[in-house]
């Protein structure tokens, strides 16, 4: 059947919740086939939750899901292995994990679990997208085998049978939700990627928020420095107003001090942000990071706001130079 629709509920209370709404899609899908063609029916579900574990001295997380309806519902792009291998004392690892453990399909690895101490799992798979469900994947049956207390469920995915209606299963969830459990929230597929992409957006306004602070603090820090300097240069100005130096050329070299300050502020800080970010890029797993962007109109828009905040730091060194008394100037030492 072709899936139409995902859902993603994100769970934060108690595995009775996670046992009622899959009990309640169930039961739906059930009462929906015996009235025929149906807006309710769900092709599959599956529950994700997560399992602890050590390996090399480095405590890890791997995600627990149901082999055989999860890869119906998210493409992990695997490599190497099919989801069918996902059985008992079995483990998908990601690519990046993977070469540096060493480790290919068949490779044994010695883990320990915080209850039951030193076990071994089998390397099943190799995958290449990390984005959802994290470094490594073990199915619920290695959950259960080595762990005793319930499953902490982070989220809940269905798809929906070819006919059935994606709104209308969307409103009767949240119906269900808004008497069971009404912090639990609903999202189908672009819905969730939206939710990804706002968590990436508001990282964006927080580091140009601080790039505006830094902007400003500049701004006053020139504008000292400027100021410090007429007064450290009053004989020299005065004398170069007494040999026929205009008020607007005075103004002009001030201004031009300050541009050029501010512009190497930028370019020096351009040059070591892309460098370090390329780096940092570089290093991160490619799940959160799959390429390198340089923004070229951005960049440029800041050095054009570097220039601005030159001119701008320049405005009263600027004009109380070009007021300065010639005499009191000259006489000055």
């Amino acid at each position: 059947m072709l899936a139409l629709g995902f859902e993603l509920l994100k769970l934060r209370k108690r595995q009775r919740v996670m046992k009622a709404l899959i009990l309640w899609m169930h039961l739906r899908n059930q009462r929906a086939q015996r009235r025929g063609p149906s807006k309710l029916l769900l092709e599959s579900r599956t529950r994700y939750s997560q399992m602890k574990f050590r390996i090399s001295n480095s405590d890890k997380t791997a995600g627990v899901v149901d082999h055989e309806a999860f890869g119906e519902l998210l493409d992990i792009k695997l490599v190497q292995g099919s989801w069918k291998d996902l059985t008992e004392d079995k483990i998908f690892l990601y690519k990046d994990p993977a070469r540096d453990l060493k480790a290919s399909v068949g490779t044994k690895l010695n883990v320990r679990l915080a209850s039951v101490g030193i076990k071994s799992l089998t390397v099943a798979g190799i995958y290449d997208d990390a984005s959802n469900v994290g470094n490594s994947v073990v199915d619920v049956s290695t959950y259960r085998k080595y762990n005793d207390t319930p499953r902490f469920d982070v989220f809940i995915g269905a798809t929906l049978q070819a006919g059935a209606d994606l709104a209308t299963v969307k409103r009767a969830t949240k119906r269900f939700l808004l008497d069971q459990a009404p912090a639990l929230e609903v999202q189908d597929r672009k819905e969730f990627q939206k939710a990804q992409a706002q968590q990436v957006d508001l990282l964006v306004a927080i580091i140009n928020a601080l790039l505006f602070l830094a902007i400003l603090i500049a701004i006053f820090g020139i504008a000292n420095t400027l100021a410090l300097s007429i007064t450290e240069r009053t004989r020299e100005l005065g004398l170069m107003r007494a040999v026929g130096m205009p008020r607007s050329q005075t103004r002009s070299l001030i201004r031009w001090e300050s541009v050029l300050t501010s512009v190497f502020g930028v370019v020096l800080g351009l040059a070591l942000g892309v460098a370090l970010g390329s780096m940092l890029s570089a290093a991160l797993p490619t799940a959160f990071v799959n390429g390198i962007t340089i923004p070229i109109g951005q960049l440029a828009i800041y050095v054009v706001a570097g220039i601005v905040a030159g001119i701008l730091a320049a405005a009263l060194p600027a004009r109380r130079a070009a007021k300065m008394n010639i005499l009191a100037a000259i006489a000055q030492n």
